[in-house]
């Protein structure tokens, strides 16, 4: 399997079809979705890290709020610092380069983010003078991810361009057997610390003086009482399908994974939280959130992610100990990360869009559509203060939601 570079990461390509001037042929290029590997050297990992000037998004990824701050990772590379004071007019103030960097958390005005198998401490309160307090060296150290020198920090995906020859017909050769293998393009936590929000699709949580992170197989909790100093704990295995993201509620962690959703209790002994109970699903990608003791699940298939429908599950967890499934509901498209702010629920649907449902009703829900918009590409949201985020690899939108149940449009930073 090849390898890329960051500086190869993205390209934009288009799908087209060129008729060639020969009658009886035609040439068909198209685009076609491949997940590539990304490794970086453990030397530029570490040597990497830098406070620049704003720059334009490239591959947005996830997004994090912390008081008037908007956080956007650009994947692998670092993290994007927006005043956000005014959601009308968000302004870039900083550019922190951090090398294969994909998750981030903030407390206290400390910047927790990952650079590979590494945790970086980084001192925000002054956005002028940004300093990299500490870097814990291989808290998330997996020996099977290094490779001849190189560190495997994640998959992204690429548009490849593949071009098809034939003899015209009225089928242009689609039938021809040549394409049969292209994919065409078509809430605020609680705490003594001041922590800030994530998206659903998260996998770093803050509760109190601990900083839980999930990886591929395992909950990590991180004592970050001295921010100068992390201490990692033991992880606590879960031994169950591909764990995705982690959300915190109340006393509980809400785990997504490919196989369901664990609940892990952590109040008790931060330092080693314990299993309660899990709510099993085929195997489908799971982001999760919850409120008022009502959890929402996206389940979406895929090569990765597995077969089956596409789903909306909806799970009563008031007993943690015993969480009820309430209702499913079936989606024709892939639903992605959501949110949930009272009696509405917004669920992102990658290229569809996103849409806004009222779920004053849990038994009636996608009767119930409030409001679409398919102009981005949406994978993630944050809820807070009236204003959805959202993110997806075109960029980032911003809208106020009304009580009526309307979206309007505040911005938009698109890719460039």
């Amino acid at each position: 399997m090849k390898k890329i570079t960051l500086s190869a990461i993205w390209i934009g390509l288009s799908l087209s079809i060129v008729l060639t001037s020969c009658a009886d042929r035609y040439k068909l290029t198209y685009t076609q979705k491949v997940t590539v590997p990304i490794y970086l050297s453990i030397e530029n990992l570490r040597d990497g890290f830098a406070s620049e000037e704003p720059k334009s998004l490239k591959v947005p990824g996830k997004i994090y709020v912390y008081g008037k701050f908007l956080f956007i990772n650009e994947s692998f590379d670092g993290v994007h610092i927006v005043n956000n004071a005014n959601p009308s007019a968000p302004v870039f103030l900083k550019y922190l380069r951090i090398p294969g960097c994909s998750d981030i958390a903030v407390v206290n005005e400390i910047l927790m983010a990952n650079s590979g198998p590494d945790l970086l401490s980084i001192d925000i309160s002054d956005p002028g003078n940004i300093k990299l307090l500490n870097r814990e060296e291989n808290v998330f150290l997996d020996p099977n991810l290094m490779q001849n020198g190189m560190y495997f920090i994640g998959n992204m995906e690429q548009e490849e361009v593949k071009k098809v020859y034939g003899r015209r017909g009225w089928d242009y050769g689609l039938n021809d057997g040549m394409l049969e293998d292209a994919v065409f393009v078509s809430s605020k936590s609680p705490g003594t610390n001041t922590t800030g929000i994530a998206g659903s699709t998260a996998r770093f949580s803050v509760a109190g003086n601990y900083l839980y992170a999930v990886d591929n197989t395992s909950l990590i909790p991180i004592d970050i009482s001295n921010p100068l100093s992390p201490n990692r704990k033991v992880a606590v295995n879960l031994n169950r399908g591909t764990i995705e993201t982690i959300f915190k509620y109340k006393n509980f962690l809400y785990i997504g994974s490919t196989d369901g959703v664990f609940i892990y209790e952590y109040a008790t002994n931060p330092a080693s939280p314990v299993y309660v109970s899990l709510v099993e699903h085929a195997r489908k990608c799971d982001p999760v959130v919850v409120e008022n003791e009502i959890a929402f699940s996206t389940l979406r298939t895929g090569s990765r992610c597995g077969g089956g429908q596409n789903e909306l599950l909806v799970i009563n967890v008031a007993n943690p100990s015993k969480p009820v499934e309430l209702k499913s509901y079936i989606f024709n498209e892939a639903p992605n990360g959501l949110g949930v702010d009272g009696n509405r629920l917004f669920i992102c649907f990658g290229s569809e869009g996103i849409r806004q449902y009222d779920i004053s009703n849990l038994y009636s829900i996608t009767d119930n559509l409030w409001a679409i918009d398919r102009s981005i590409n949406a994978t993630d949201i944050i809820l807070i203060d009236g204003v959805a985020i959202v993110t997806g690899p075109t960029g980032i939108v911003q809208y106020r939601y009304e009580a009526d149940g309307k979206l309007v449009k505040l911005s938009s930073l698109f890719v460039k």
